[in-house]
């Protein structure tokens, strides 16, 4: 059943709809988020001018999401 079919020069097969979207929104995800992250850690780091302290407020913020259900 796996036959090879030939296709008539200039003529070619190619993933589109949903799947073709998934992976260029991914491909930019990979580029958005972590510049993202560091434009929020540069602001961050001009209030306390501490690294330290910089990092215990961006480890809360994933936390504070969890809250209270009730």
């Amino acid at each position: 059943m796996n036959k090879a079919i030939q296709y008539p020069p200039g003529y070619y097969i190619q993933w589109a709809g949903q799947f073709e979207y998934l992976q260029a929104a991914m491909k930019k995800l990979q580029v958005v988020i972590p510049f993202t992250l560091l434009i929020i850690f540069v602001a961050d780091l001009f209030q306390p001018k501490s690294v330290t302290k910089t990092f215990i407020v961006l480890l809360a913020v994933p936390f504070s999401l969890v809250g209270r259900s009730g």
